[in-house]
């Protein structure tokens, strides 16, 4: 018997969260030609972020109306999903 491991992801810590809009993202593995997705509520992309490298990253949400998000980072096949509060 063995035991086939299907997380495809990495893990994504997002703080602080809730913000008023200045995110910072650390990820559990060096980024490399990464691309960050935010998308509100019903499915519309709000902002769109390609080409990022590093274990930290920035993400600014000012622009954006206080509420709830979904974000998701995704390098070649690996993808992790995240929820942001905007305060």
């Amino acid at each position: 018997v063995s035991i086939v491991d299907l997380s495809i992801g990495f893990n994504i810590q997002l703080f602080p969260n809730p913000s008023d809009g200045h995110f910072t993202l650390v990820s559990s593995m060096e980024l490399d030609d990464a691309e960050i997705i935010v998308c509100n509520t019903i499915g519309q992309v709000v902002q769109h972020q390609s080409q990022l490298s590093g274990r930290r990253l920035h993400l600014e949400m000012r622009h954006t109306a206080p509420g709830l998000y979904y974000g998701i980072v995704k390098q070649r096949h690996k993808t992790q999903t995240f929820t942001i509060f905007r305060q």
